[in-house]
């Protein structure tokens, strides 16, 4: 999408997820008091004359003035596709009330499989990202729920085994003509962010479904496909079916999985040991100590 001229974007912005955390005084630990600054910011703004409705035209403003900025003279959209922003997602369709909200789906096992790859060689890592899979899945999906009637959803199978007519679809959505040459040329986007962890997408000339199957052969141990049953059971079959999926198929699939023991000694002990990860916040006390070894003085994180 980014390759067409009416659509200007970047790898990911971010920029909404601080500006409406700021109202939000659960879920940042920060060198200052974020839990005390959250509730000055609330008390401020509840004596502005519409409330939190002036903060968020002013986000808006604010907004919508950078996408302008980053955008050239002929686009008509930017598409800001920023995965976190699950956990803002209703807050972003309130402020933005104007937009095109597009709901990108994907077989949750291809997903956890995807996590696994990317983040840490294929070892696991659920215990560092399963936020994401359970509360962030469970925010999108509701999401879309509530305002299906003025979003589209695509499923990522579907975008991969048909590209032109999924896309033509979007961009009627849209408003604005698909070209062909998008499904040649979306190869040619680069970009130079620290956060691009998809080398894979420069290995591809085109559309490709190799990607569709690879989840086979990243989750086929036993623990695997015990804890993938297990997810699948907590998505549930309403959620499942909003997203395009059907529990019993997918279920399925696993079932007829052939099993092998890769990575089986390791998720022996990285399973369990994610559930102290939780409890301990590993990364906090990994630049903690990063901090002691470079005398600095060491903090506590309100």
């Amino acid at each position: 999408m980014g390759m067409h001229k009416e659509i200007a974007t970047v790898y990911e912005p971010f920029i909404l997820l601080p500006l409406l955390y700021a109202l939000k005084d659960k879920g940042v630990y920060s060198e200052y008091n974020h839990e005390h600054a959250a509730w000055a910011i609330q008390d401020f703004i509840r004596d502005l004359p519409s409330g939190v409705e002036d903060y968020y035209t002013e986000i808006r403003r604010l907004v919508l003035n950078l996408y302008k900025k980053a955008s050239s003279r002929d686009a008509k959209y930017f598409l800001d596709k920023t995965p976190n922003y699950i956990w803002i997602v209703e807050d972003i369709i309130k402020i933005f009330p104007g937009a095109k909200f597009i709901f990108l789906w994907r077989n949750p096992l291809s997903v956890i499989s995807s996590i696994l790859k990317s983040w840490h060689n294929g070892y696991w890592n659920l215990y560092a990202h399963d936020a994401y899979l359970f509360q962030g899945l469970a925010n999108l999906v509701s999401a879309y729920q509530t305002y299906a009637d003025v979003s589209v959803s695509v499923r990522y199978e579907d975008l991969v085994n048909n590209p032109r007519i999924e896309l033509e679809r979007v961009f009627n959505y849209l408003g604005i003509m698909f070209c062909q040459d998008q499904l040649i040329k979306f190869v040619d986007f680069k970009t130079n962010s620290r956060l691009d962890s998809e080398p894979d997408r420069y290995i591809y000339n085109d559309v490709n479904r190799q990607s569709l199957a690879k989840w086979k052969k990243v989750l086929s141990n036993p623990i695997r496909k015990a804890w993938c049953r297990r997810y699948i059971h907590w998505v549930g079959e309403k959620r499942l079916a909003l997203m395009g999926y059907q529990l019993d198929d997918l279920l399925s699939d696993l079932g007829h999985l052939s099993s092998d023991f890769s990575y089986l000694r390791s998720d022996a002990w990285r399973v369990p040991y994610g559930f102290l990860y939780r409890f301990m916040e590993g990364r906090i006390i990994k630049n903690k100590i990063l901090d002691l070894v470079s005398g600095r003085r060491i903090y506590v994180h309100n």
